[in-house]
């Protein structure tokens, strides 16, 4: 496949669409999807969207938590080449250790998650794509997760059959770590499924909650979708 060929994209936890509307600026060709739990949170990502001139995004309402959240939905023939998500992982016992610019800016239902499962969201994920078929065959998964929590993000993974690389990378800072994970394709291997690309996904924590700017959401598109074996 060329790399400028259309792909399907997923951004699980979407927000306000940063990384969606991010991707959709450097692969325009792509089909993109945005999901979120919140319908406020979709009605500023379909604002940014318009706001930057991106019409032919789709944003859905679900729960990834819940059996089945796309139903009803239109899931690609095959899955989603690409899945990439930042979804709540901070344990709600740190909330009083942080800074206010982020629980300030943010909805605590986006940032925490309890002390007692802090990857239920990386389970429910993980088991939708390899359970659910939301990934395809072929497909890469990124995740941005908690710097204490991404061994447990990796092992959780590594107990699934089907995963052909797991590794843990860092962000921008060398701070936060971030798990980027390869599916291990069910045919033989193309030239593409091949390429051992880094699609992590990396966030930069909003200090002000107004609409993202197109300089902005280009900038971090570049972060999230200009790699080489997409390029190609």
């Amino acid at each position: 496949q060329s790399g400028k060929e259309p792909r399907h994209v997923l951004d699980i936890g979407t927000g306000s669409g940063c990384m969606a509307l991010g991707w959709k600026s450097q692969r325009p060709q792509d089909h993109v999807t945005g999901a979120d739990v919140s319908s406020k949170a979709l009605e500023l990502a379909r604002e940014n969207a318009k706001r930057l001139e991106y019409g032919d995004l789709d944003w859905v309402e679900c729960d990834v938590r819940d059996q089945d959240p796309f139903t009803g939905h239109s899931v690609p023939n095959g899955g989603w080449n690409v899945i990439m998500s930042n979804p709540p992982y901070i344990p709600v016992s740190e909330k009083e250790t942080m800074e206010d610019r982020v629980v300030s800016h943010e909805p605590a239902d986006a940032l925490f998650v309890a002390d007692n499962d802090p990857l239920c969201f990386y389970r429910a994920i993980a088991v939708g794509c390899m359970s659910g078929e939301w990934l395809h065959a072929a497909g890469w998964l990124g995740f941005e997760c908690h710097r204490d929590h991404a061994d447990g993000v990796a092992s959780l993974l590594s107990a699934q059959s089907g995963w052909r690389t797991i590794q843990i990378v860092t962000d921008l800072q060398k701070i936060a770590p971030q798990i980027r994970i390869r599916v291990l394709a069910s045919n033989s291997l193309s030239d593409l499924q091949r390429r051992e690309a880094d699609i992590a996904v990396r966030h930069v924590a909003p200090t002000q909650p107004e609409l993202i700017s197109r300089k902005v959401c280009e900038a971090k598109g570049r972060i999230y979708a200009s790699q080489s074996y997409l390029e190609r």
